[in-house]
C-alpha cells in the first residue's frame, strides 16, 4: 500500500526522520541516536546550556538559541533526547489543550530532560509526569549508553515502549496501540512519511547484512540517502526528498559517557556537507565558530548551491572518513589517559582536536562552495 501511494502522489519535503541503533547493533558498541529536522530553516547553533541550580546538569542542545527552541541534545551524563512532530491527529481533541494547564512543548521537554536526568529511565519518569500537558502531537526518542525509549504524545494521550530490538526508525507517524488510530491519515502525508522510513530502514538493513552491525560511517551514509540514490541501486520509489535542514548523530560511550560520548554534527543540510565529531569532553571549550553559527553558515551556503538529487561528493566522503578516523584514534588515546586517571590531559587532547578539526572542516567547505 505504501509503495502504491508513493508512486501515485508527490511527496512533501517536510518529514523529519529519526532513529536509534542500540549498542548490540553498532560496530563501536555505543548507542546511536540520529535526529533530523526538514521543515523550517533555523539559525542553527550549538547551545551550551549551563545549569540554573546545583542539581541540574550541563548539556549541549541544537536549534535556535534566540527563539529558545531546541529539538535535540545530550547532557554530561550521556542522556540524549530528540523530538519530532507527529500528525496532525484525526482525534478532534488531541491537539486541544486542557483549560488551565500549562502546555509542555517538545522543545521544553528536551531541555527539561537534559537538565534533570542522569539516565534514560529518569527521563522516562519526567515525561510520564507530563501526561495530559503536551502541546500538539509529537514523538520523543530518549537514549543513554544502555537503554532507549520511544514516546508518542498528544495533549490528551501518551504511549511508550522500551526499545528491545536492534534499531527503530520514526518519521512523524504514531505506531503504538491507542495512538495509531488517531494518527494522520492524509494519503500524501502518509506516503511521504512511509517513504522516509522506508529509505532509512532499507539503508540500515543493507548496512547490517555483513557483520550485522552499523558503523557511524554507515549511519551517516543512511542519513544522506534519497530517492535518486535508491533508483541508482535499482529500487523504485517516489520523487526526491530534499536535504534535512538540521542533523546530528549522538554516539554514547559505554565506559566514559560524560567525556568520550560525542555528537556528529552536519555543517549544513547533511547530504552535501561534512559531519564534524564534537566530543562531550570539549563542552567547556567549544570553538566560537560552532557556537555563533559561522561554521553552520558555510555548510548551508554550500548545500544551497547543490541540487538534492546530486550524488554525494566522493571528496566529501573521503575527507570525512579521514576526519573521523583521526578523531577515533584521538578518542582511543583519550580513553587510555582516562584509564590512567589523567582526566585533564584527556579533555585537553579532545578539545584541541575539536578546535583543529573545526578549522579543517571550515576550510574544506570554503574551498568546495
Amino acid at each position: 500500500m505504501a509503495a502504491a501511494l508513493c508512486a501515485a502522489v508527490p511527496l512533501a519535503s517536510s518529514a523529519d526522520t529519526s532513529w536509534i541503533i542500540k549498542p548490540a547493533a553498532s560496530t563501536s558498541g555505543r548507542m546511536q541516536l540520529f535526529a533530523s529536522r526538514a521543515d523550517k530553516p533555523l539559525p542553527r547553533t550549538i547551545i551550551v546550556d549551563t545549569p540554573a541550580t546545583p542539581k541540574q546538569f550541563k548539556n549541549l542542545r541544537f536549534g535556535d538559541n534566540k527563539k529558545r527552541f531546541s529539538f535535540a541534545g545530550i547532557n554530561v551524563h550521556g542522556v540524549a533526547v530528540a523530538f519530532t512532530g507527529a500528525g496532525p491527529s484525526l482525534d478532534p481533541v488531541a491537539n486541544k489543550q486542557k483549560p488551565g494547564v500549562r502546555p509542555v512543548t517538545g522543545s521544553y521537554a528536551v531541555g527539561h530532560i537534559l537538565r534533570n536526568s542522569k539516565t534514560a529511565k529518569q527521563a522516562v519518569d519526567l515525561i510520564r509526569k507530563s501526561v495530559g500537558r503536551f502541546s500538539g502531537t509529537m514523538i520523543i526518542l530518549i537514549a543513554d549508553r544502555n537503554q532507549a525509549f520511544i514516546f508518542e504524545c498528544s495533549s490528551r494521550h501518551m504511549a511508550s515502549y522500551q526499545l528491545g530490538l536492534n534499531y527503530a526508525v520514526y518519521s512523524n507517524v504514531w505506531k503504538l496501540p491507542g495512538m495509531e488510530d488517531a494518527s494522520a491519515r492524509d494519503p500524501e502525508k502518509l506516503a511521504s512519511y512511509a517513504h522516509r522510513e522506508w529509505v532509512a530502514k532499507t539503508g540500515i538493513r543493507n548496512a547490517r547484512k555483513g557483520d550485522r552491525k552499523v558503523s557511524i560511517a554507515e549511519a551517516i551514509a543512511v542519513s544522506r540517502l534519497n530517492v535518486a540514490d535508491m533508483k541508482r541501486k535499482g529500487l523504485t520509489s517516489a520523487p526526491s526528498v530534499k536535504n534535512s535542514i538540521d542533523a546530528q548523530i549522538f554516539e554514547i560511550d559505554q565506559k566514559y559517557p560524560a567525556l568520550l560520548s560525542c555528537v556528529y554534527v552536519a555543517s549544513g543540510p547533511q547530504r552535501h556537507t561534512v559531519y564534524l565529531p564534537v566530543p562531550l569532553a570539549a563542552m567547556d571549550e567549544l570553538p566560537a565558530e560552532l557556537v555563533n553559527g559561522e561554521w553552520a553558515a558555510i555548510g548551508d551556503e554550500t548545500a544551497r548551491k547543490t541540487p538534492p538529487e546530486t550524488p554525494v561528493s566522493d571528496e566529501i566522503i573521503e575527507f570525512e572518513r579521514g576526519l573521523h578516523q583521526e578523531f577515533n584514534d584521538i578518542r582511543f588515546k583519550a580513553a587510555q589517559l582516562l584509564d590512567a586517571g589523567k582526566t585533564d590531559e584527556a579533555k585537553k587532547l579532545l578539545s584541541s582536536t575539536l578546535r583543529r578539526q573545526t578549522q579543517e572542516v571550515m576550510k574544506f567547505m570554503q574551498d568546495h562552495k
